[in-house]
């Protein structure tokens, strides 16, 4: 049984503010067994400013990946980190991830293993995945924070010209194949001209989620678009699953299930079950 918490990576003019609790170099190869925990049990809230159990200044505030094989075994936890972006890197996609942030690589969260209770102030609450990063879960990403995009999880995209990067950032997916995405959120109402959304998963950049199986995308909040999932730029493949009690905290919001912009993929096959409940609370737009 292992604990990592107490650790800070912080600095407001460095770039390199990764991994509060981890920091994972290409090829490393890390397994959280049963009862170890990156951060702190027991916690029934976010994380905040004034307490967090591993932080980070930019990426990852329990653990950042950069190309590495992160698996987290039934009975682990990473639970209460904090990321807080500084402001001169608010309007960068690749900044965030307070539980995980996977550059490339891959993250494995099996059946009773756990992200839970992870805070940023800007995007990516639970996990953030970014340049084709790889995640499977059949374990649960729930009660996770983010100011603005993806409470549960957050696709990083690319804004430059490079076909290369452009193509890499396609291959990032979340492929859910069991568990939950539930109790996610995403916070501000407006803020530089951006409007919240992505409360359960924020899907950019090109990426695919997969939804399979019994998976379960449970009461996701956000203000204004996406309560449960919201879908920029990339596929949504629903094969299975019940997104239910999802929904917007604003009038002016619309999707609280899905929402999706134009030229996105959203597909559903299967036995899916969303029931809608009103305008904003579990639909979709």
């Amino acid at each position: 049984k292992a604990n990592v918490n107490d650790n800070d990576v912080n600095d407001e003019d460095d770039e390199n503010n990764f991994g509060g609790g981890i920091m994972m170099t290409e090829g490393t190869i890390v397994t959280l067994a049963d009862g170890a925990v990156v951060g702190k049990a027991g916690v029934s809230k976010v994380a905040t400013d004034n307490n967090y159990a591993n932080f980070a200044g930019l990426r990852g505030g329990g653990i950042y990946n950069q190309g590495g094989t992160l698996t987290l075994e039934s009975g682990s936890m990473v639970s209460y980190n904090y990321v807080k972006i500084y402001s001169i890197y608010y309007s960068t996609s690749t900044m965030g991830g307070a539980g995980i942030y996977s550059r490339g690589g891959e993250v494995i969260i099996e059946d009773g293993a756990e992200v839970m209770y992870n805070y940023s102030n800007s995007r990516g609450g639970g996990i953030h995945l970014d340049a084709g990063a790889k995640l499977t879960s059949s374990g649960k990403i729930d009660n996770n924070e983010a100011d603005f995009y993806g409470g549960g999880v957050m696709f990083a995209t690319y804004d430059g010209s490079n076909t290369d990067m452009i193509t890499l950032y396609e291959t990032t997916t979340f492929t859910m194949e069991g568990g939950s995405v539930s109790n996610n959120k995403t916070t501000f109402y407006e803020d530089m001209g951006w409007y919240s959304a992505g409360g359960g998963i924020f899907i950019d950049g090109g990426g695919t989620a997969t939804i399979k199986g019994n998976s379960v995308i449970s009461n996701n909040e956000a203000p204004y678009r996406g309560g449960a999932i919201k879908i920029a730029k990339g596929t949504l493949d629903l094969q299975g699953g019940t997104m239910e009690g999802n929904y917007l905290s604003r009038v002016e919001g619309q999707g609280g299930a899905i929402d999706m912009d134009k030229n996105c993929t959203f597909k559903i096959s299967g036995n899916v079950y969303i029931p809608c409940t009103g305008i904003r609370k579990n639909d979709i737009y």
